[in-house]
Formats: structure tokens, C-alpha cells, sequence
């Protein structure tokens, strides 16, 4: 039996910035996020048949294949049959996946999830490929899965844990773990709260995203720079340990995003947003992931209590999370 688990991630800003050719339209690209402790997870043993039986536990969903050579995709579970069929093992197996985040929910669950099952199949049958191999297979076989290109920060932020500023580039990536004192770490998730609005489907708002800047439509043209540049400041306020700057850019973050696509913004966000303004306009916030739904990530300073209890009085989900700082972990 391998057991594996990956962390989700919360984007705090650059995101779109991490998706090929993007990033090279720019003069490179950066992202920082920060994993956090709501998991996948993965499990795999041989069976003593040709038979794949796959069971999703937080969809509630089996799928049993007679052999790896009637595996098909055009299910709910394509990307995991698709991560199967690219390792082709050549004895039967028991796979079971879980999600421990919403469905739709921005975190980058499926980038999580396919790299725990890849990391998972890498053990089993001994292939040896690196956590770089693992994030470039896991990137392409959720591509082929949604049709749609993916970015790499959701990978990297499951492999490696942490908080990391990732910058892009002609043919280079760098990832630059971003070290905090304890007690800054402790003031920022203080000031953080993580709200669950609705599913999403990523894709489309990215895809809009991406069309919108190939056809070099002059708007979401400077809102990009623009998200660059909050980027690169924001990487200076964490490690320069400035709460109070933090805090504005994860505003402006929101703002840049915002002028990007109207896809972005869903009209129960808009609800969220008006109560969290009532409560005390200062509060900032942004989408998680692309937007169009999924979880947003407020900013409240001394104001989280307050409205944690207005958002839950008004059905919502808050999302308790810690920092993971381990990354990927694979066992037999």
C-alpha cells in the first residue's frame, strides 16, 4: 500500500502570470502563495487481477475497469483514469482518491489531487521521475484532462510546500521558499480567513483571461502589468514583514484581477463583498484561483471575528487552515 498527501495552496498574488506563453509576453511572470493543511490524498495496492478500480471517498463515486487497456475518460473521474493510463501499470490496482477542499472551491484541488496520485503511481511501480518530472506530467495530463492551459504554481505549491515566490521565465523556473518569523506567520493568519462562496470552474475564467491577452486587448493588457507589478511589491512586503502593506496590496491584487475579465466577480460575490464593506471598509480581500466563484481570502485585521460570525449567520462556509510547511509526503 502507498499512501501519499499533497497540500492545496492559497494564491496571494501573480496569478495568470504562471500559464506558458503568458508569462513570456511579460518579460517573465511571478506568483507567491502559501500551502495550506487541507489535503488530498491518494492510496494504491496491486490487486491479483488485470482489474483498475478507482473510488473517489468526498465524491462518493466508483469506477471498475476490466484492464488498463479499457480505461476510458469521459467520466468524472477522467483526470485520475488519465494519470493511471500515463503511469500504465501492469497489474491490476485499488486506487482511492479524497479531496478535503470544496468542490470548485479555487485552491487547487485537482492540481493537488493529480499530484498525489502521480507521486503515488511513481512509487509503486518505481519510476523514479523527480518532483519536477511530477509537476510537469501532473500539468500536462490536467491539460489534456480539461482541455484548457493550466498554470504551474498549483503543482509546485503541492510538491513543495511552504510559502514560495516562483518566478517564470524563457526556459527557467525559480522557486524561492519566502522565510517569515514565527510571529509574523502568526499575525498574518491572525488577519487571514479563507470563505467558501460557491463552485467554479476555473477554466472558463481563465480561458477568458488568456484569449483576452493573445488578442492583446489593451485593457486586461495593463491589468496584467499591473497584477505583475502588485506581485513583485507584495513579495517585498513578506519579507520586509509589513502587515499593513500586505494587507493594501491583497486589495489591489483584487482591483487589477477585477479589470481583467467580469467573469471574475460572481454576483454572490458581490453579496459578500457589501457585507464585508458594511462591517468596516477597510477590509480587503480577493478571489482565490481565477475567480468566477470558488473561495475569496479577506484581510480583517481586528475585524475576523465580526465577520466570520456575519458570513456564517449568512450560510457560508469559513475555512479553518493552518501553513503546511512539508509539502509533499509519500508512504508505504
Amino acid at each position: 500500500m502507498i499512501k501519499s498527501r499533497a497540500p492545496t495552496r492559497i494564491d496571494l498574488a501573480g496569478g495568470t502570470l504562471d500559464i506558458w506563453p503568458i508569462y513570456l509576453l511579460f518579460n517573465g511572470g511571478l506568483t507567491l502563495n502559501l500551502a495550506i493543511d487541507l489535503y488530498t490524498e491518494a492510496s494504491i495496492k496491486y490487486r491479483n487481477d488485470k482489474e483498475i478500480h478507482i473510488r473517489s471517498e468526498d465524491m462518493n463515486e466508483e469506477f471498475i475497469f476490466p484492464s488498463i487497456e479499457s480505461i476510458e475518460h469521459n467520466h468524472t473521474l477522467g483526470l485520475i483514469t488519465r494519470g493511471i493510463q500515463f503511469f500504465q501499470p501492469d497489474e491490476g490496482i485499488d486506487i482511492k482518491v479524497k479531496s478535503n477542499v470544496p468542490p470548485g472551491s479555487g485552491l487547487g484541488g485537482s492540481s493537488s489531487l493529480i499530484i498525489s496520485l502521480c507521486a503515488a503511481l511513481n512509487e509503486l511501480l518505481n519510476k523514479n521521475y523527480s518532483h519536477s518530472n511530477l509537476i510537469d506530467i501532473a500539468q500536462d495530463i490536467e491539460t489534456k484532462s480539461i482541455k484548457i492551459p493550466t498554470g504551474r504554481q498549483d503543482y509546485i505549491s503541492a510538491i513543495y510546500g511552504g510559502i514560495n515566490s516562483i518566478s517564470y521565465d524563457l526556459f527557467k523556473e525559480t522557486i524561492t521558499p519566502i522565510e517569515l518569523s514565527n510571529n509574523y506567520k502568526e499575525e498574518l493568519l491572525r488577519s487571514l480567513m479563507l470563505v467558501y462562496i460557491e463552485s467554479h470552474q476555473s477554466s472558463i475564467s481563465n480561458w477568458d483571461i488568456f484569449k483576452k491577452i493573445i488578442d492583446r486587448d489593451p485593457k486586461s493588457w495593463n491589468s496584467m502589468l499591473q497584477i505583475k507589478k502588485t506581485a513583485e511589491k507584495m513579495h517585498k512586503a513578506l519579507t520586509d514583514e509589513s502587515i499593513d502593506k500586505f494587507h493594501v496590496l491583497l486589495g489591489e491584487e483584487w482591483k487589477n484581477r477585477l479589470s481583467l475579465s467580469e467573469k471574475v466577480c460572481t454576483q454572490k460575490m458581490r453579496e459578500i463583498i457589501k457585507i464585508a464593506s458594511q462591517i468596516d471598509k477597510d477590509i480587503t480581500f480577493k478571489t482565490i484561483g481565477a475567480g468566477g466563484g470558488g473561495c475569496m481570502l479577506f484581510s480583517c485585521l481586528d475585524k475576523k471575528e465580526l465577520l466570520s460570525e456575519e458570513l456564517t449567520n449568512n450560510g457560508l462556509d469559513i475555512l479553518p487552515f493552518n501553513l503546511d510547511l512539508d509539502g509533499l509526503s509519500v508512504k508505504k
